[in-house]
């Protein structure tokens, strides 16, 4: 190969790697996937108290279903807006 492709094909690699390195500094999709999944984490966790007490019977519950329902929507909430 002669010079002048070796430089054209080397010029462009590096273009690509330094476009794509932008756009991934600009989403900060590290960041993004993280902030995703801690989020997802916590919905599961809610999830699965509501589910718990759901299923428990009136008498085992051992709380006010309407104190329950408003923590776990202020909880639902919290999480939301900290999203």
């Amino acid at each position: 190969m002669d010079h002048g492709t070796i430089s054209v094909v080397s010029c462009s690699a590096s273009m690509l790697i330094t476009i794509l390195s932008s756009i991934k500094l600009y989403l900060n999709i590290p960041d993004n996937l993280q902030s995703e999944s801690d989020m997802a984490r916590k919905f599961y966790v809610l999830s699965l108290e509501i589910y718990k007490i759901i299923n428990l019977p009136d008498e085992k519950r051992g709380i006010n279903s309407s104190d329950f329902l408003n923590s776990k929507y202020n909880q639902y909430i919290f999480d939301v807006i900290t999203a």
